[in-house]
């Protein structure tokens, strides 16, 4: 039975947007990287005011995914994740561990992957003016590449489609009982 929606991308790709909805319509709990690790962020930066928040992040990042892991294997029913897990899913034994630190096997999970068109990808990062994306708008002119294991079956979500949209597109595929993303 599906227990674990994994929701990766780049940032401003609509993960949490994506998250937000499906969760609504599914009766779905919500853990966020940014949410759950954001007091470990913030003490982080307060003990290390010369630090950026960007390096704060790539300094974190294996504490803030098992803190994660924490939290989503701390809830019951079905639990949305939202994070890039850009490693997980280069390396399926990293994404497995993941999984079984968040309490699941992976026949429990999808995966899905929201991508964007560059010039999106650069509207939406310029819209939400967050400070450690300073260097992303500098790179958006790249194409957004997915860079997956092979073996981790993941759903490739085009977000610049409507939210609304995606959810109806998704919602079959999420509720079916047959094997899933993921898994």
């Amino acid at each position: 039975m599906l227990s674990l929606i994994l929701i990766g991308g780049a940032a401003g790709t609509g993960k949490t947007s994506l998250a937000g909805a499906l969760a609504t319509r599914l009766g779905a709990s919500v853990v966020d990287l940014d949410d759950v690790t954001a007091s470990l962020v913030q003490d982080y930066l307060a003990n290390h005011p010369e630090s950026s928040e960007a390096h704060a992040l790539s300094t974190l990042r294996d504490e803030r995914y098992a803190l994660l892991a924490q939290a989503a294997a701390q809830q019951s029913g079905l639990t949305i994740a939202v994070a890039p897990f850009s490693r997980e899913l280069a390396v399926a034994k990293d994404w497995a561990a993941w999984v079984r630190a968040a309490g699941r096997t992976d026949q429990q999970c999808r995966t899905l992957q929201t991508t964007l068109p560059a010039r999106e990808h650069l509207r939406r990062l310029q819209q939400r003016g967050a400070a450690r994306d300073a260097e992303r708008i500098a790179l958006a002119s790249l194409p957004v590449t997915v860079i997956c294991d092979g073996s981790i079956e993941v759903q490739v979500v085009d977000a610049s489609e409507p939210v609304e949209q995606l959810v109806a597109a998704l919602l079959p595929t999420l509720t079916s009982a047959s094997p899933g993303f993921g898994g």
